[in-house]
């Protein structure tokens, strides 16, 4: 929703004065990932070369939020191309049941997690639209994990959250970390490397997979690794006019068809002839929101397991009627 949501303010942000980059631009939730990304285009790699090896520095600087130990979506487009969408979120392990969370915690412990798919995912969309090695995009992770980084106070607070939320985890943190003013992660530099020289076998098998399970008290199986896949699916156009598409992730992804829901009630208010943070557009905006978000509580669910009526939810005369509701 962090995506989705930023997409709108930058759509709305840039109706008055449009951007122009004369090659390329990188954003992410950090300079150094940034720079990174950066750097691969002006190496000769495309954008998927530029975000799978931003995504992979991130998990470096920013662990905590876009971590290898976890999973996400990819959209990719291009004048040549149609959009194509890439779901790498976790999954639930094979030994998974209604039972285990009536008698451990889903939020905190080894029982909160699901199978990574971060590695999977970057991997697949490298090796299919990619043109740089991969040993070229994994590099600057691998160094930035090497030489280290001065932690920010991002960084700082989620390092503090995770030594505070239990006992367990609170000494090995302390002890690799400590107070120190740059932080090394030379373990996550050799992870990076088996992923480099053999792909995602580097990963998902031998002795970084052994360590996954181990880490999950076998909550995590070898064959839950073995047997992960990233999936190509079809995106959904989620907003159109006269002027622009917009093609975005479908579910299990929720943030696509939100924020087709709420610039589609947006704009029957023409909340976008007020200004940007006037009252008028703020109300409209926040009247919008709640909707979509009433609808994603609703319906959003990963269609593998629930009928998820996406047409529905972005068919006009369903918004025509949304809209009636907003005063």
């Amino acid at each position: 929703m962090r995506i989705a949501f930023l997409c709108i303010a930058l759509l709305l942000g840039c109706q008055s004065k449009q951007p122009r980059f004369s090659g390329g631009a990188v954003a992410s939730d950090h300079p150094l990932a940034s720079q990174v990304g950066v750097d691969i285009l002006k190496n000769g790699g495309n954008a998927v070369d530029a975000a799978v090896a931003t995504s992979f520095a991130l998990s470096v600087v920013r662990p905590f939020s876009c971590g290898i130990g976890g999973g996400g979506f990819m959209l990719i487009a291009s004048n040549e191309m149609a959009p194509v969408a890439l779901n790498y979120r976790e999954t639930a392990p094979n030994q998974v049941s209604l039972e285990v969370y009536q008698e451990h915690s889903s939020v905190h412990g080894p029982f909160a997690i699901g199978v990574p798919g971060t590695v999977a995912g970057l991997l697949e969309a490298h090796q299919r639209y990619g043109v740089l090695s991969r040993e070229a995009v994994l590099a600057p992770a691998i160094e930035l994990a090497r030489i280290g980084f001065a932690p920010d106070d991002a960084f700082t607070r989620a390092l503090n959250s995770a030594m505070n939320a239990s006992e367990l985890y609170k000494e090995p943190l302390n002890k690799l970390f400590g107070h120190h003013e740059r932080i090394q992660l030379d373990g996550q530099a050799e992870v990076f490397e088996k992923i480099a020289s053999e792909g995602s076998k580097g990963f998902y098998q031998g002795s970084v997979a052994n360590a996954i399970v181990d880490a999950s008290e076998g909550w995590i199986s070898l064959e839950d690794l073995a047997s992960y896949k990233a999936e190509w699916v079809e995106p959904i156009e989620a907003y159109a006019n006269h002027d622009i598409s917009i093609y975005t992730m479908p579910p299990p992804s929720s943030g696509g068809v939100a924020l087709g829901q709420v610039l589609s009630l947006m704009e029957r208010h023409e909340a976008f002839l007020y200004e940007l943070q006037s009252p008028e557009y703020c109300h409209l905006f926040i009247e919008s929101s709640k909707y979509a978000f009433a609808d994603r509580a609703e319906h959003l669910a990963d269609p593998s397991f629930a009928t998820v009526p996406v047409d529905l939810l972005l068919k006009s005369a369903y918004l025509d009627e949304l809209a009636t509701r907003i005063d």
